[in-house]
């Protein structure tokens, strides 16, 4: 065979080669570009009531959707199962049809019912409509004292009589998956509790013997809305441009200074480890003895009651996800695995950093080890239960 054909079926080759890589590539491309979206959610606007003496919650949620196709016929939401919707309605007040079933959890630990709405006509793209789901029902999830573990059984989200703490993977609202928008929510409690939520305080206002806080939020993901309420007495700090507040209840009031102090101590640690978050603003919030643990949210952290102390447990683990979950990515959904490992190692790079000698460092390390060993699987519960 001569030169020349040789350096032919080289070149041929080549092509072949690059052709293959051009056309795998493409294909990559393509399966990257996101679906044509049914629906956007314009506006969402929550109003709900809490109810502690009865472990209740009452709602009502506006969605303005803006259709994405041509023929849109009907959509779905999830709610949690105790939390029964009463009425969908149209802006012209029409009843619409709507089914709500149990269905397979969406979340782990988390009653799962399935909500679908046909509207009153077909939307074609572009063409908008708002609808009002009104719900409600008992929201409580007991917890019982584990004497050999001396602490709480974890509840994730419950209204007790002294606290509420409201976590979206519990469905406390009707939660549509991959969804952005803006929100209201308009929050009615008993007249001595405050509230924490997410976005910036409008408005307060009495009625008839109840206290309302009305909050707006530019933009919001559908898997990010907390609420956290009950009768906080609380105490602020700004160091900069950052602004914290604690919320605690008033037997705890010496615990104020001293957490303010150690969240300041562990945000500038790990500022200076990862960057400045995505956030002006961050919230101490005691959550009640029924929730076991801690929880993070965009805007704070909550704890548990039987957990505040000056050893600060769970602290530097809850404040890390300011970072993995929220400036990073979002705290919930199917990457939980990552962000609690994320997490777990920030807070033993701080005990490292704050252990007193070549001793205290070797535990932390070992802590560490012990924590990753049995964690083989990236889908087991420890992982996907942790907040």
């Amino acid at each position: 065979m001569s030169n020349g054909e040789n350096e032919m079926k080289s070149r041929t080759g080549r092509k072949i080669v690059i052709l293959i890589l051009i056309l795998l590539c493409a294909q990559t491309l393509l399966k990257a570009l996101p679906e044509k979206d049914e629906f956007k959610i314009v506006h969402f606007s929550l109003d709900i009531e809490i109810i502690p003496e009865e472990h209740g919650l009452k709602g009502e949620a506006k969605l303005r959707l803006r259709s994405g196709i041509n023929g849109l016929k009907s959509f779905d939401f999830h709610l949690r199962p105790s939390l029964r919707v009463n009425s969908v309605k149209d802006e012209n007040d029409n009843a619409l049809v709507f089914s709500q079933n149990k269905v397979e959890r969406i979340f782990p630990n988390s009653e799962t019912s399935l909500v679908r709405v046909s509207l009153d006509q077909e939307l074609s793209e572009g063409e908008t409509v708002e609808i009002v789901a009104s719900y409600d029902g008992i929201f409580y999830m007991p917890s019982d004292f584990d004497s050999k573990e001396r602490r709480y059984n974890r509840a994730f989200s419950s209204v007790t009589k002294e606290a509420a703490w409201l976590r979206p993977v519990q469905l406390w609202y009707p939660y549509i998956a991959d969804k952005s928008m803006p929100l209201t929510i308009r929050a009615k409690v008993p007249s001595d509790w405050t509230v924490i939520t997410n976005g910036e305080l409008e408005s307060t206002a009495e009625e008839n013997g109840k206290k309302i806080f009305v909050f707006q939020e530019e933009e919001i993901s559908s898997l990010d809305i907390f609420l956290f309420a009950a009768s906080y007495i609380s105490k602020s700090k700004t160091i900069g441009d950052f602004h914290i507040t604690a919320y605690f209840f008033p037997h705890h009031r010496d615990f104020l200074d001293p957490y303010i102090e150690k969240t300041e101590e562990i945000l500038s640690f790990y500022t200076q480890k990862f960057g400045a978050p995505d956030a002006e603003k961050f919230n101490i919030i005691e959550i009640g003895m029924s929730y076991g643990t801690g929880t993070g949210a965009p805007f704070g952290y909550g704890i548990s009651s039987h957990l505040i102390n000056l050893d600060f447990p769970l602290i530097p683990h809850e404040i890390a996800h300011l970072w993995w979950g929220e400036t990073v990515s979002y705290n919930l959904g199917e990457d939980t695995w990552l962000h609690e490992g994320l997490a777990t190692f920030s807070d033993y790079c701080y005990r490292f950093e704050k252990a007193p000698d070549k001793k205290a460092k070797r535990e932390v390390l070992f802590g560490l080890l012990n924590k990753a060993i049995p964690v083989g699987n990236p889908k087991t519960l420890s992982i996907l239960e942790g907040g």
